[in-house]
């Protein structure tokens, strides 16, 4: 069980950290080519500063993998998973956003089922848990 749940919480914190870093290189894309505006239809932000807020999560969401890293405020990454769960799971799937074709919607789900999971590695475990008992 101790293994199942050190593999979750690895894998919730790339997921977290590539996620992140997604949102840092879309606004670093989006300001490199002089766009005036970024518009991602499933994004609940749309006072055409998407590109502003995707930075801003994304910087906050590595401090919140960084510290969650080194063994501090490991709830806040709990918290940022969850948050950025739900923005997926809401912005993707219970919207009235339409998709290209069956594979974009079936890669929507996976997209929010893998969010899902790596939520609930990000679960901060008691202190006895996640020790190795003698």
């Amino acid at each position: 069980m101790l293994f199942l749940w050190n593999v979750l919480r690895v894998y919730s914190l790339i997921f977290q950290t590539i996620l992140c870093g997604m949102g840092i290189l879309l606004f670093l894309v989006t300001a490199a080519t002089g766009s005036q505006g970024l518009e991602v239809q499933w994004l609940p932000m749309h006072d055409g500063h998407q590109a502003v807020w995707l930075v801003g999560l994304g910087a906050v969401g590595l401090l919140c993998v960084l510290l969650a890293a080194m063994g501090k405020l490991r709830f806040l990454l709990f918290l940022f998973a969850i948050h950025s769960a739900y923005m997926l799971i809401k912005g993707l799937l219970m919207s009235s956003y339409t998709f290209a074709g069956p594979d974009d919607g079936r890669n929507a789900i996976i997209l929010a089922a893998a969010a899902f999971i790596a939520s609930i590695g990000s679960f901060p475990a008691p202190s006895s848990m996640t020790r190795k008992s003698r």
